[in-house]
């Protein structure tokens, strides 16, 4: 089994110490310990890593620095200094899978050597049996693999298929529907559609909530007459970034159309949609799931892949 490359980032901990002892006489190497952001995220674009280990204590941390590091093919395991630590739900709450504390040696090492099994399976979004698009509000906790099976021949169950199941308990139950309505260029009547859609559906007594997306320019606040001094989308997402959305705070950034429909408006000008980072849009998007019966999506016809253009 070829060595596995591990850079540690916990900011001012103290049980730091702890856990490089508990990454010696391992197939781990410590590539770097990472002395704040900026270190971790340069050391990762390098590639000398497979791993990174993180704590609710390194300052800046957030889900777009999750996202990043995954982009760089390195996966993402939280430690805390305990099993009783609220820092565990925070850590979930920024898109770390696999979160775990540092006091029993074993299951650190084990925790690493799952994470990067599994980090070309992880994603917010999967694709169910029966083809649709669905995600776990819980943060995309990974699915599969021979992990939940026992498959290490250890005889005891995998520590991820416990931090998958406590996972799952902490999530809603509720899994709202997504409808997203959308058009080519040149067939006006997107927002039209989608918001006489999330009407008639509030009408009949379902939950809804409307997600204005459109990337060059959303329309909703103006066809409802809101006077929107802020966009409750880039409100929404910056919760997300701070691992602080919940199903009931993205209830406080929604304006409240009737008691059964709810709008989050979106960015009135195409500039600021750089703003707005895919895994972050698929938690505010989870949210809602997490909060209503429906989730009507108001897109755009088109979404740039060209940074330039998109930063433009």
């Amino acid at each position: 089994m070829s060595s596995l490359g591990v850079l540690v980032a916990v900011g001012v901990s103290e049980f730091e110490a702890r856990l490089l002892d508990n990454l010696s006489g391992h197939d781990l190497h410590v590539v770097r310990r990472c002395v704040d952001l900026a270190d971790l995220i340069a050391t990762a674009s390098s590639r000398q890593a497979q791993v990174a280990v993180v704590s609710a204590a390194l300052r800046g941390l957030d889900a777009e620095v999750v996202t990043r590091l995954r982009g760089e093919d390195v996966a993402v395991v939280g430690v805390t200094a305990s099993a009783a630590s609220a820092d565990e739900a925070l850590l979930r709450s920024l898109g770390i899978d696999v979160v775990v504390a540092t006091e029993v040696p074993a299951e650190v090492v084990d925790a690493i050597r799952e994470a990067r099994a599994g980090q070309s399976e992880s994603s917010a979004f999967d694709t169910g049996s029966d083809g649709r698009l669905t995600t776990d509000p819980g943060g995309g906790v990974r699915r599969g693999g021979s992990a939940a099976s026992g498959a290490d021949g250890s005889g005891r169950e995998p520590a991820s298929s416990r931090w998958t199941d406590d996972a799952r308990q902490q999530s809603s139950s509720r899994r709202g529907r997504v409808i997203a309505v959308w058009g080519p260029s040149g067939a006006p009547g997107r927002s039209t559609v989608a918001l006489g859609l999330a009407s008639e559906l509030s009408t009949l007594g379902a939950q809804t909530t409307l997600l204005d997306c459109d990337v060059y320019g959303g329309s909703t606040a103006q066809l409802l007459g809101l006077l929107d001094e802020s966009s409750g989308l880039l409100a929404a997402t910056r919760a997300a970034n701070m691992g602080t959305l919940l199903p009931r705070m993205l209830a406080a950034h929604a304006r409240a159309v009737t008691p059964t429909l709810r709008v989050l408006t979106g960015i009135p000008r195409a500039d600021r949609w750089a703003e707005v980072r895919p895994a972050l849009l698929r938690q505010v998007i989870a949210a809602s799931r997490g909060l209503v019966d429906l989730t009507v999506l108001d897109c755009g016809f088109s979404l740039e892949l060209d940074e330039e253009i998109s930063y433009d």
